[in-house]
């Protein structure tokens, strides 16, 4: 069994070997990056967005981390479940674990889910326009993302390939989605509202 501990130096190792994030990171965003991913290689957090840390190439660079930290002896397996996701048009890279990841959207996306579910981990939506109110179920933009991006197949989990970009696609539904959202995990993850009904962008 893997220690986080080990797990979290095995990172700062291979961080340290990256020239331009050695140049880049403090000691203190280092220990913070290092932890928070190897939380998400645990299992501990489904996902991780990084913000300690600015590359001029994220898919590259954080591609080479990943297969990096796979060839390593100490936490080896592990990372093979983590996957990063880059969304261009903010420049926003995340670290995911693949199989929390798919679980929660097969919870999310599910007929039985809705707010008033009494799982702990499933997220309430909220509408922050009057009048106010729960959402009984997920809003339809976010559903259509996550089931256009990741279901059936999710696309490079299945290939175990470290790097996942957001087509622009799905880039114009975060557009619409993301003013308008507010999503309440229970379980301290990501917040989204809807402010008004807007229309889905079609499929090409």
């Amino acid at each position: 069994m893997h220690r986080l501990s080990d797990t979290a130096a095995a990172v700062q190792e291979e961080l340290k070997k990256i020239p331009e994030l050695r140049k880049r990171l403090s000691n203190l965003n280092l220990g913070l990056f290092s932890t928070d991913l190897a939380l998400v290689a645990h299992g501990i957090r489904t996902g991780y967005l990084v913000d300690v840390i600015a590359s001029k190439d994220p898919p590259k660079t954080f591609s080479h981390l990943l297969s990096a930290l796979r060839a390593n002896a100490i936490p080896g397996e592990i990372f093979a479940n983590v996957l990063h996701i880059y969304e261009p048009t903010s420049d926003q890279s995340f670290f995911v674990n693949t199989i929390r990841l798919v679980s929660r959207i097969e919870m999310l996306l599910s007929n039985s889910g809705s707010s008033n579910s009494k799982a702990d981990n499933y997220p309430a939506f909220v509408q922050l326009h009057a009048p106010f109110r729960l959402l009984e179920r997920a809003p339809e933009p976010l559903v259509y993302l996550l089931s256009s991006s990741f279901m059936p197949q999710p696309p490079s989990i299945l290939s175990h390939a470290p790097f996942h970009l957001l087509p622009m696609s799905q880039v114009q539904v975060l557009r619409v989605l993301s003013p308008g959202f507010l999503w309440i995990s229970t379980n301290a993850s990501l917040h989204i509202i809807k402010q008004g009904d807007k229309k889905l962008p079609t499929q090409s």
